[in-house]
């Protein structure tokens, strides 16, 4: 999980730098949180296929 996580931290540098000094730590700790959860709720029992994956997406931006 630390390697996943670690694979993350320059998107998570650029993110911080987007917001007041003040609330960078907030949000990075926001971000490695949700991670987390992601991460250790992901099933690997059902991988979705490409098409499934596909529509997730559509779902999500509408």
């Amino acid at each position: 999980m630390f390697q996943l996580i670690n694979a993350f931290q320059p998107i998570i540098q650029q993110m911080r730098h987007q917001v007041r000094p003040q609330d960078r730590d907030d949000l990075s700790q926001t971000i490695v949180e949700g991670l987390i959860i992601k991460i250790m709720n992901y099933k690997l029992e059902h991988v979705p296929t490409y098409s499934e994956f596909c529509d997730q997406l559509l779902f999500k931006a509408e």
